[in-house]
């Protein structure tokens, strides 16, 4: 898509420079129960800004690229691909593409950005009580054969 290719290269690059691990320690009075909350909160809201802009498929996709790229932003040995991210991103078309204008395409791009980005917020929360819970989890999804063709890491 026309900004994706600029704007994930900059969110990826961006998300694989956080230092996840010297955070940790500001969080060691959160609950499980309160990441769970934060996150199922969090997520929440990006549905809500999805509103009819984006088919089930489509936003069951931008769950499980946000959720891939929290992992790696958390978790070592976990890599996003670039070519399968972008790939991944190029199906996120609205479904009246070619209905639209210029400026209208424009703005759902930002749009879909800007779900992205607090689906990702919303899923590194979920990591936020145990950060080595939600990287062994991540290690079982890599692990599972039923999954590969959905995981973007290398």
């Amino acid at each position: 898509m026309r900004l994706f290719k600029t704007g994930l290269s900059a969110a990826l690059a961006f998300l694989t420079g956080i230092s996840f691990a010297g955070a940790q320690s500001g969080v060691d009075t959160l609950t499980a129960r309160d990441s769970e909350r934060t996150s199922l909160f969090v997520m929440a809201h990006a549905h809500d800004l999805v509103d009819d802009k984006l088919t089930d498929e489509q936003v069951t996709t931008l769950r499980l690229i946000a959720h891939q790229a929290a992992v790696s932003a958390v978790c070592v040995g976990f890599i996003i691909d670039e070519n399968k991210f972008s790939q991944a991103f190029g199906t996120l078309v609205h479904p009246a593409d070619t209905e639209m204008s210029d400026a209208e395409k424009a703005y759902f791009d930002q749009h879909v950005l800007v779900i992205y980005g607090i689906m990702v917020g919303g899923a590194l929360s979920s990591a936020a009580h145990d950060v080595s819970g939600f990287c062994a989890h991540a290690e079982e999804e890599r692990a599972d054969s039923e999954l590969a063709g959905d995981l973007l890491w290398k």
